[in-house]
C-alpha cells in the first residue's frame, strides 16, 4: 500500500522519511528514559538532528490517511485492522490456542493452532505484494519484470494500472503543496535578507 502511495503522491516522500525517523527517534528517546543508552550518545544526537532537518507535510502518521488517499483504500484498512488483531495481543489470538472440550471449563488448550482463514490471508499478502512490485515497476526505467508481474496480477485479479487519488488525497497532497511552496518562498527571503512581505 506504502508503495502505492509513494507512486502516486512522489512529492511527499519526505512525510515517509519524516516519520520512519520519528519513530526512531521515539525509540531512542525510550531507550535514554529507561537508562539502556545515555542522552549523550551520538546515534541519538544524530537521530535529534536528523529529524529536525525533515517535514511532514503529508500525514502518513495514521496508515488510515495513507490508505484513505487511494481509490479502493478503505477496504485495505479495513483488511489491515482485522489482521492486525492476529499479530497484536488480543482476544482473537486467544481464540487460536482455545477449542471447545467436554471438560468442567469446557475449553481446552490448542497447542497447535491453526489459522481457518490462512488461504485467504496468504492471498491477500500475495496481492499487496505483487501490487506493490508494480508500483515499483511503473516507477523503474528498465520495467525488467512487468510481463511476468502482469501475468501475476490477472491470476490474482488485480488491476497492473497505477492506482488512484481520492478526492481526500488530492485535498491533502494540495495542502502539503502549498505548505512546501510556502517554505520554499521562505527560505528564498531569509537568503535575500528580505524582512517583511514586499
Amino acid at each position: 500500500m506504502q508503495a502505492m502511495w509513494l507512486e502516486l503522491f512522489r512529492d511527499d516522500v519526505e512525510s515517509f522519511v519524516r516519520e520512519g525517523a520519528r519513530q526512531r527517534f521515539n525509540a531512542l528517546n525510550q531507550a535514554v528514559s529507561v537508562g539502556a543508552m545515555s542522552g549523550e550518545n551520538e546515534t541519538v544526537k544524530d537521530s535529534a538532528k536528523f529529524l529536525d532537518r525533515l517535514h511532514a507535510d503529508f500525514d502518513v502518521k495514521h496508515f488510515q490517511r495513507v490508505c484513505e488517499s487511494l481509490v479502493g483504500g478503505e477496504t485495505t484498512y479495513l483488511h489491515y485492522r482485522i489482521a492486525s488483531n492476529y499479530v497484536h495481543p488480543s482476544l482473537y489470538q486467544a481464540d487460536l490456542y482455545l477449542a471447545e472440550a467436554d471438560s468442567a471449563s469446557g475449553i481446552e488448550f490448542v497447542t497447535n493452532a491453526r489459522l481457518s482463514s490462512a488461504d485467504a490471508w496468504l492471498g491477500m499478502a500475495t496481492s499487496f505484494l505483487v501490487s506493490g512490485c508494480l508500483a515499483w515497476e511503473r516507477v523503474d526505467r528498465e520495467r525488467l519484470h512487468s510481463v511476468l508481474l502482469k501475468g501475476y496480477a490477472r491470476e490474482l485479479g488485480i488491476s497492473p494500472r497505477r492506482p488512484e487519488m481520492t478526492n481526500e488525497g488530492f485535498l491533502a497532497s494540495s495542502k502539503a503543496d502549498r505548505a512546501r511552496r510556502e517554505r520554499a518562498r521562505q527560505r528564498r527571503k531569509s537568503d535575500r535578507g528580505d524582512i517583511g512581505d514586499r
